[in-house]
């Protein structure tokens, strides 16, 4: 669907929302302790010759860090720059949303889908695009709603070379994080047999959808493989899941719902059925109102529609006393989105094939929509038992998820009701509960900003806004380090927390950005402060449940400690309201430093 001057007062609402939100959450976005002192501090490394995957480890592709390398050398070094390139990002990913959501839906819907992604993802404090907990996760999102917005073109048109583009983002994709990579593959994968009609044309269409993919990651990563060796790439930085860490399973079993299956399927079911409930009360309401103003037009139809809703409003009643209890993880309503997608998908898959019936080919609106429900599922893989709304990972799985999420509002569920205008007071409603929806998320995230993240963090490369306790000991951490170390001293900062080398001009003397567990090699680690003479240890406390084990130097790593304590002398302890003899794990933040001995 083309996009016009009727469509700027729309672009206009999204633009103005983003400058809100951007406004309300200045230099609040990131989180100095849990991952961003890896995006911070690699492309540095980078930039003074160290190797990505030998000398600085690193679990993603190699486009983020290199590219925040390049702005680092043609900008300097500071926090301002990764804004700015996460800004750039957000603004794609938002024009993109808008694109492809206008392309299966109106002006009104594509403006609350793009206020959806803006609200749920871009800008939630613990996913947001501008310093993200990974820029790979960011950039490989752009990439893939490129691929999808030049998929969707070649379905419009059967143009090749909007084909070969959308393969080529593919291939980009997958150098940024690999699963957004094959997201994006599988989108040109079904865009080919989508439009292609016989099998000697999808095979060409395959061909020339999928060879810039494969050709630009076997450049990009034989490049790679040619100086650090194939065996680094796969095994001790885990680009491919094969000899995964324990811990890291169980991250990514408990993560993504496969530590429960049988009870994240229960909670999908619930959130179901009390999605189902709305749906149906909104068409109970869409009856009623429509029938005290135009009470003589097809009345039988809407009484026979209503009560058909209210019997299936008394069983959802039932449904959702009964499942109540199931959903104490996770309540967000995106846990159902799975099933949706597949339901839409095959709606449109319908549809799709009765037009391409009549044409000899499919085409149009369906299956576009087709295209966008592949593409969401495609992303959603990874987590498909337990999809959460927003976070820190889902923000960069969910967008193609809400553009449907709000086209089944929108779009599908009016289909339901049995007359024009019952339908449009149902679309009238769907879109005011969107836009209702987006508004209190807004105001929500606007004031948790502002509560929870005002203590000034200032650094010689940028000022932060974070939250108290952590800005307190993080500043006592940083004069420490100034006062017993000098500029370019190696500070070792575990098991999370490195942006302090960062803001300190100090180097991290280990491969590892982030040493939570799974992701250290310890015996490397502990030659590696000894060959550098590291003077200054500091363990943060970050407990990491998450992996299976929650406290460093007590469930794991426990070698790495015994060495650290060995050589070195606890030498300072910061936070707020601190006392000595706290342990990781404890409600209160802290950093507790260690000198080394000899140096004393």
């Amino acid at each position: 669907m083309k996009i016009d001057r009727r469509d700027g007062p729309w672009l206009l609402v999204s633009t103005a929302s983003l400058a809100v939100g951007l406004a309300a959450s200045w230099q609040r976005w990131g989180n100095p302790l849990v991952d961003c002192g890896r995006e911070m501090n690699q492309p540095l490394r980078l930039l003074e010759g160290q190797r990505l995957y030998a000398d600085v480890s690193h679990i993603y592709g190699p486009l983020a860090p290199y590219l925040n390398a390049l702005l680092y050398r043609l900008f300097g070094v500071h926090l301002a720059v990764l804004d700015a390139h996460g800004l750039i990002a957000t603004v794609v990913i938002l024009g993109l949303t808008y694109w492809i959501s206008r392309q299966i839906m109106g002006r009104a819907a594509a403006t609350g889908a793009t206020l959806g992604v803006t609200w749920l993802c871009a800008l939630k404090q613990s996913g947001n695009y501008v310093l993200p907990y990974a820029y790979a996760a960011v950039d490989g999102c752009a990439l893939g709603l490129g691929a999808l917005a030049l998929s969707m073109r070649f379905v419009q048109n059967g143009r090749m070379w909007l084909l070969a583009s959308a393969g080529g983002l593919a291939g980009v994709a997958c150098l940024a994080k690999t699963e957004m990579g094959v997201a994006a593959a599988a989108v040109v994968v079904a865009a080919a047999l989508v439009r292609s009609a016989g099998h000697a044309n999808r095979g060409r269409s395959l061909v020339v959808g999928l060879t810039p993919t494969f050709l630009l990651i076997a450049l990009g990563y034989g490049a790679l493989a040619g100086q650090v060796g194939w065996r680094t790439l796969v095994y001790e930085n885990y680009l491919l899941p094969l000899r995964l860490p324990q811990a890291l399973v169980f991250y990514n079993r408990r993560m993504f719902g496969f530590d429960e299956p049988l009870r994240s399927l229960a909670q999908m079911l619930a959130i179901s059925l009390r999605l189902a409930l709305i749906c149906v009360l909104t068409l109970c309401l869409a009856l009623c109102l429509v029938r005290r103003a135009a009470a003589e037009e097809h009345r039988a139809a809407r009484v026979r529609t209503l009560v058909r809703m209210l019997w299936i409003t008394a069983v959802l009643l039932i449904g959702v006393a009964a499942t109540w209890q199931v959903t104490e993880w996770d309540k967000g309503p995106f846990l159902a989105v799975p099933f949706l997608l597949v339901a839409t998908l095959l709606f449109s898959r319908q549809r799709a094939r009765e037009r391409g019936r009549r044409i000899g080919r499919i085409a149009g609106r369906s299956a576009e929509l087709m295209i966008v429900s592949a593409f969401a599922l495609a992303t959603l893989a990874r987590t498909l038992l337990r999809v959460r709304s927003g976070g820190a990972y889902s923000s960069y799985l969910l967008p193609a998820a809400i553009v449907i999420f709000v086209y089944a509002w929108t779009c599908l569920l009016p289909l339901v009701m049995p007359d024009g205008a019952t339908r449009r007071a149902t679309r009238r409603l769907t879109l005011m509960f969107v836009f209702g929806w987006l508004i209190a998320t807004a105001a929500i995230t606007i004031s948790r900003y502002n509560k929870h993240f005002n203590y000034v963090l200032t650094t010689p490369h940028g000022t932060m806004r974070v939250r108290p306790d952590l800005g307190i000991a993080f500043e006592q951490a940083m004069a420490f380090i100034g006062e017993h170390s000098r500029r370019g001293d190696a500070v070792a900062v575990l098991p999370e927390g490195t942006a302090l080398d960062f803001f300190t001009d100090r180097r991290n003397p280990l491969n590892e950005e982030i040493t939570t567990p799974g992701l250290l090699d310890e015996p490397r680690a502990i030659r590696r402060l000894a060959e550098t003479r590291t003077p200054l240890v500091l363990i943060t406390n970050r407990p990491t449940e998450e992996f299976g084990a929650p406290a460093i130097g007590r469930d794991y790593y426990q070698t790495l400690m015994r060495a650290v304590e060995l050589d070195y002398n606890v030498c300072g302890l910061f936070g707020e309201n601190v006392t000595p003899g706290m342990a990781v794990g404890d409600p209160r933040f802290f950093i507790r430093a260690y000198c080394r001995k000899t140096d004393r």
